[in-house]
């Protein structure tokens, strides 16, 4: 006791911290609440400045989890922080069980292990910083602390009793209800008797219960009502909230309040809830080979339901849900229940007996299972046509004649080779004329500039530059009457080898060539093919000069409109080509494609196409 008043005497009076640790010893909430009473307690009973309780985490065990800060203003100080610090340090201390007092900052930092009944006697850790103190002092309020080190030991053995004592009394209460159930030989009436029974149990003011059917939940029973109205909103608005729990298959606890494990999704229970003033909502899915088959919902408008409480209505719902399944599963129109009962019946066919004609039997199954079943690649035949993106149409520039041809379609020609050559004699003629005026006209001009002839000067000067334009316009003729490659290429049409001197127009088409570098494959697919046809769908080429060999290719665009063909319309899909292809490529060779198109049993690959016919001629 001396002790006691040497630490307290100028700050806490003796009388508070006896208070503070009768409330501790009386406390019977959750641990949170207690840590929290506890790490105050503390505080005052040693004067300290700030102290805080640490947990170490079960997964991590170099971590620590502060359970409670004293007080509560300094919680976000810079105090609170470097107390953080310091934990790792009387951890590592402490090991053989004994605290630690040291001076630090101008006071006295005090760390203990605190004995909280679990197996690891160094779980949890508390730490106090006292101001304005020497060495003796922190180690007496150290010895202090020490004597009060067991107050969470002795708690949480008191509330292992409690909870220990409410859940034998609740087994109980399930025992009783379980056999209270079992004389219900209906399920509406073992669901009316469940949901009774659960409220006045659990102290809810309704509890209900709603079965899963054909995918949306419906509401089969509440306590306390004998009938209800299905199609009232609130109903529906329950059956939501419902429907939210088994969507995700979890219990959802409206508010969650410190639940750390609450769901993400509770807006259908918040929405029930303050529309129809439910201060507390708890879903629990009911389940059968862990799929939901129904939901219960307790509702209060007093206190949440503690940790324990949702623990032993957990473990409620699980014991009767077998029960209520069967009670339901045999609660139905004779049809329904001898249907199952074939279903049941049905595996006694599997048995010793004829084991010869059950084994072809089953080898006629597997054999069907698998042209049904078994999923095999399927491809899509298409035409394919060899084409360039890089076509150049060389026309004639000028009238003429045909002089000189230097190719013929499928040579390989470079840049800047000259292809055809024009009949030029004439233009050299014309040229020859040109050139004559254009001397004599400037000779008349200077004859009468001596004459002084003004006039006549200027008449003879404009017709120079007639004849020098006449030159220029002969002499870009001239330049025109060659043709030659634009680019490395192949020639695709124009075989003008035996037509030297045939005479040409300006503008008729003589030669065209197209790239080799710039080819892809143009594909014409079938319409009834098209839609199963996307971008960058892959299949394999193969050409007509060279059918034993197979190209990659790879859709890369779909012509948005369909083309007429004698069997029937087709699209046009344009394809990619292997970067590096065989030099013997040219445009315009054909071949046949097929186009990848998913796995498909082969019995769909058989009859789809007739199935098809048959969808589109016979629809209604």
């Amino acid at each position: 006791m001396s002790d006691l008043l040497v630490v307290t005497q100028d700050h806490t009076s003796l009388s508070a911290s006896l208070d503070a640790l009768r409330a501790i010893r009386g406390f019977e909430g959750e641990p949170s609440g207690f840590w929290r009473l506890y790490a105050e307690a503390m505080v005052t009973i040693v004067s300290a400045k700030a102290g805080l309780i640490a947990v170490r985490d079960s997964q991590k065990r170099d971590e620590f989890r502060i359970a409670a800060f004293a007080p509560r203003q300094l919680q976000s100080s810079t105090l609170a922080q470097e107390l953080q610090k310091h934990v790792p340090t009387v951890a590592a201390k402490s090991k053989n069980g004994d605290g630690i007092a040291v001076r630090a900052g101008g006071g006295g930092l005090v760390g203990l292990p605190l004995h909280d009944g679990s197996s690891e006697r160094t779980r949890s850790y508390a730490l106090l910083f006292i101001d304005k103190v020497d060495d003796s002092e922190a180690r007496e309020a150290l010895n202090l602390l020490q004597k009060i080190s067991d107050l969470p030991a002795v708690f949480l053995m008191r509330k292992s009793a409690r909870d220990a004592a409410i859940r034998r009394n609740h087994l109980a209460s399930i025992l009783d209800l379980l056999a209270l159930m079992n004389t219900r030989p209906k399920f509406l009436s073992a669901a009316m008797t469940f949901c009774s029974e659960a409220g006045s149990r659990y102290g809810c003011d309704r509890v209900s219960l709603g079965w899963l059917r054909n995918g949306r939940i419906r509401l089969e029973a509440m306590s306390n009502v004998d009938q209800f109205d299905a199609k009232k909103e609130a109903v529906a608005d329950l059956e939501k909230a419902m429907e939210e729990a088994v969507d995700q298959n979890t219990e959802i606890l409206y508010p969650s309040g410190d639940n750390e494990d609450a769901p993400a999704v509770s807006a259908a229970h918040e929405s029930y809830a303050k529309a129809y003033d439910a201060a507390t909502l708890f879903s629990i899915p009911l389940r059968i080979d862990n799929q939901p088959e129904a939901v219960c919902t307790l509702e209060r408008t007093g206190t949440s339901f503690t940790p324990l409480e949702q623990r032993l209505a957990r473990l409620c719902c699980d014991l009767v849900t077998r029960r209520l399944y069967e009670l339901r599963r045999n609660d139905r129109w004779i049809g329904a229940i001898i249907i199952q009962r074939l279903r049941e019946k049905a595996g006694k066919l599997i048995g010793y007996e004829h084991v010869g004609a059950k084994a072809v039997a089953l080898l006629i199954c597997l054999i069907l299972a698998g042209v049904c079943f078994v999923p095999v690649p399927h491809h899509i035949q298409a035409a394919a046509i060899i084409r360039t993106r890089g076509l150049s149409y060389l026309t004639a520039p000028i009238d003429g004649h045909i002089e000189k041809v230097s190719v013929r379609v499928g040579d390989a020609v470079k840049k800047g080779r000259e292809l055809l050559r024009l009949d030029q004699s004439e233009l050299y003629l014309e040229l020859a004329n040109a050139n004559a005026d254009k001397v004599r006209y400037e000779r008349e001009a200077e004859k009468a500039r001596a004459s002084n002839k003004l006039a006549e000067m200027r008449i003879a000067q404009a017709l120079r530059a007639q004849a020098a334009a006449r030159c220029e316009q002969v002499n870009y003729r001239l330049s025109k009457a060659t043709l030659a490659a634009p680019f490395d290429g192949v020639v695709v049409e124009g075989d003008l080898i035996e037509k030297a001197g045939f005479p040409v127009e300006q503008g008729d088409m003589l030669i065209k060539i197209g790239r080799t570098d710039s080819l892809y494959c143009e594909l014409e697919v079938k319409e009834v093919d098209i839609a199963r046809i996307a971008k960058n769908t892959t299949g394999r080429l193969a050409l007509a000069s060279r059918p034993g060999k197979r190209y990659e290719v790879a859709v890369t665009r779909i012509e948005p409109a369909a083309v007429t063909k004698e069997k029937g319309n087709v699209f046009i899909v344009h394809a990619s080509l292997p970067e590096e292809h065989p030099e013997w490529w040219r445009p315009g060779m054909t071949g046949v494609a097929k186009l990848s198109a998913g796995r498909r049993s082969l019995l769909w690959i058989i009859a789809h196409r007739t199935t098809d016919f048959l969808r589109l001629h016979f629809w209604w």
